[in-house]
């Protein structure tokens, strides 16, 4: 007869939430939730996460929540990257490299929790379990992918694309339709590949069409919601404006 559990792990039940976790079944999961290279952290929405080129010393593993991948410039603003969810992990592309630092900041997008694996933990359960090694390399490649192919839409994407999409990033992540815009028309250029006089033409058509106004850093979005990242459609019968704003910090 298989013995009756009196009491299960309070963890367990969420660390099992995560794909890779799980493969280890249950037996072997309470007991890995009790060693002490591994821990359970717990975030407000808002709440700063890692900074770029904080040490990475393992991997964490999302149970619930979402997680904010951003890029600051020189002078301190913001971009969003990316965001990413219950069952990825953090930090597995960089905890074995020669220099294990994180190479952007994250923050929780929401009450988040994680479950932290210290690299010694890490290294043990990849040698100890094939299932788990696959998973985890199978994890790590489908990052990668999933980055390039950000990477080539972004590439692909209109300059009026592009900006659509960093306003909706940024009304996200500041709550309100009348942003600061995170970067300056050279840098966006830069990132994008085009010439900043492009980035300031399309920002003004897009005014003279009535999606938006612009003074220096400030942007006001004005067009259909665009919050959830939807693409705006061309606006009919726009009346003309006689005054247009600056186009973008510059």
């Amino acid at each position: 007869m298989d013995p009756i559990r009196l009491k299960m792990h309070p963890w367990l039940a969420q660390a099992k939430r995560v794909p890779l976790l799980a493969l280890l079944g249950d037996d072997a999961l309470e007991a890995l939730l009790d060693q002490p290279g591994i821990q359970v952290r717990r975030y407000a929405p808002g709440a700063l996460i890692h900074l770029a080129e904080d040490p990475c010393r393992g991997i964490e593993a999302i149970v619930s929540g979402q997680v904010t991948i951003e890029h600051s410039d020189e002078q301190g603003r913001f971009e969003v990257i990316t965001d990413v969810g219950a069952g990825d992990l953090i930090g597995g592309q960089v905890v074995f490299s020669r220099q294990p630092v994180y190479p952007m900041t994250l923050i929780a997008a929401g009450e988040t929790i994680l479950i932290a694996l210290e690299r010694a933990l890490l290294v043990r359960l990849l040698q100890d379990n094939e299932d788990f090694l696959m998973e985890f390399l199978r994890l790590m490649s489908d990052n990668a992918s999933r980055l390039s192919d950000k990477i080539r839409q972004t590439l692909r994407r209109s300059i009026r694309e592009n900006l659509v999409g960093l306003i909706s990033q940024e009304i996200r992540r500041q709550g309100t339709n009348a942003i600061l815009l995170p970067l300056s028309k050279k840098a966006l250029a830069e990132r994008w590949g085009v010439q900043r006089t492009s980035i300031s033409r399309e920002l003004q058509k897009m005014s003279q069409e009535g999606l938006l106004t612009v003074s220096g850093a400030r942007l006001t979005w004005l067009g259909p919601d665009v919050s959830a990242g939807q693409r705006p459609g061309p606006r009919p019968a726009a009346r003309p404006r006689t005054q247009v704003g600056s186009a973008s910090p510059e």
